[in-house]
């Protein structure tokens, strides 16, 4: 594990019990971060998503893939908003 900044991690939260990306950091309840599809396929393999939001919880047959697309809009955000890399 390493400390990154909330602003280059991904947000996950639930949509009934489906994990989900929550790209704007709005949906309401718990939340857990993830830093890139590596991280989140490791989330899945080692069960950490139903401990982080503490009940069970499913995830798609492509939720490790669309985490890459998710990654990629977190940088495009930080690059309009004109962070650096330091702070992702």
């Amino acid at each position: 594990r390493q400390v990154r900044a909330q602003s280059g991690l991904i947000r996950l939260a639930l949509d009934g019990d489906r994990v989900v990306a929550d790209r704007a950091r709005r949906r309401p309840g718990r939340g857990a971060y993830v830093c890139d599809a590596a991280c989140a396929a490791a989330a899945v393999q080692r069960r950490s998503l139903p401990r982080a939001f503490r009940r069970s919880v499913h995830t798609s047959d492509d939720f490790v893939e669309s985490m890459a697309v998710a990654k990629k809009r977190v940088h495009e955000i930080a690059k309009e908003q004109n962070l650096s890399s330091k702070e992702l």
